[in-house]
């Protein structure tokens, strides 16, 4: 009677040490939340799309949302566009043929068609839309998952990393199946002539978070790739404190989501994204032809 008395006790204590773990292990990671459903999220500014009336852009799916919305060219987002600041004039702005398949939604703001060919699937100015609702929840799950993920121990710390024009580097996961956290001062790729590469090699279920405290710039022909399986929606830049802008110039692919709540985001001409930019100020693609691939970051981090 005493042994399964005892054994009986074991069992519960094992039973609250593994729940105390799991609680611990919850807290100790943070998710986007409603930050997920945004391919492009400006928190404090304007997202800009195309310059000219030639330029390309296509966003294919996922909201874009920002105090203002400012599509040119032959722009087309696939999904919505949310102007979250109130009484804008114009909160939506769509020149040339640009076009939205889903609504523009503005907080009581003007949508500002320019011409016959500018079109929303809907329209709704009217401020009482859940959209807006929808956006203000993202900004704030993004401000406490950028706060919180900036404090988690690095498993790797390589300072700078600068790569070189024409230059090549490889950054691997250190955790398999889990979580690698890299601290960086300045990250480059292709400095300065461009056609660098960095490549993050990884598994199928591995994540890695980058925590970036100084200067982010993509230089022409430059890319983040990706090996090993492991997916964008995996992938999360975090840059850290306020600074000078994101930055890429001319012909840039980006496989991630870049989070910089204290910085704008000008990612280059013809730009490639495979996941999601979530900036505090101005998000630009300053034109060209661009593909923006809805890839958020879903995973906890």
């Amino acid at each position: 009677m005493k042994t399964r008395r005892w054994m009986f006790m074991v069992a519960a204590v094992i039973s609250f040490i593994a729940a105390a773990e799991t609680r611990m292990n919850a807290a100790n990671f943070a998710t986007l939340g409603n930050a997920t459903n945004f391919v492009l999220l400006s928190t404090g500014g304007s997202v800009i799309l195309g310059s000219t009336d030639v330029d390309n852009v296509l966003v294919t799916g996922g909201e874009v949302g920002g105090q203002l919305v400012n599509l040119v060219g032959n722009t087309n987002i696939q999904n919505d566009a949310i102007s979250a600041k109130l009484n804008a004039n114009p909160a939506i702005r769509l020149a040339n043929t640009a076009t939205v398949t889903g609504e523009c939604v503005t907080d009581s703001g003007l949508i500002s068609l320019l011409t016959p060919s500018n079109t929303c699937g809907s329209y709704d100015a009217t401020g009482t839309n859940a959209l807006l609702t929808l956006y203000a929840n993202a900004v704030k799950d993004v401000t406490n998952f950028s706060a919180f993920v900036a404090n988690q121990t690095p498993n790797q710390a390589p300072g700078d990393v600068i790569i070189a024009t024409g230059g090549s580097g490889t950054i691997t996961t250190s955790v398999p199946g889990g979580l690698t956290v890299v601290v960086i001062n300045d990250l480059e790729v292709g400095a300065t002539g461009g056609n660098g590469t960095l490549t993050i090699s990884g598994g199928p279920n591995d994540r890695i978070l980058f925590n970036i405290f100084g200067s982010v710039f993509m230089y022409n022909n430059s890319a983040i790739l990706l090996s090993g399986g492991i997916t964008a929606n995996n992938v999360v830049f975090n840059v850290v404190c306020t600074g000078a802008s994101v930055e890429g110039s001319g012909t840039v692919i980006y496989n991630g989501t870049i989070v910089a709540l204290g910085r704008r985001c000008d990612l280059g001409n013809s730009i490639t994204v495979n996941g999601a930019v979530i900036c505090g100020a101005d998000i630009s693609d300053g034109g060209g032809t661009s593909t923006i691939n809805y890839l958020p970051a879903t995973g906890v981090f």
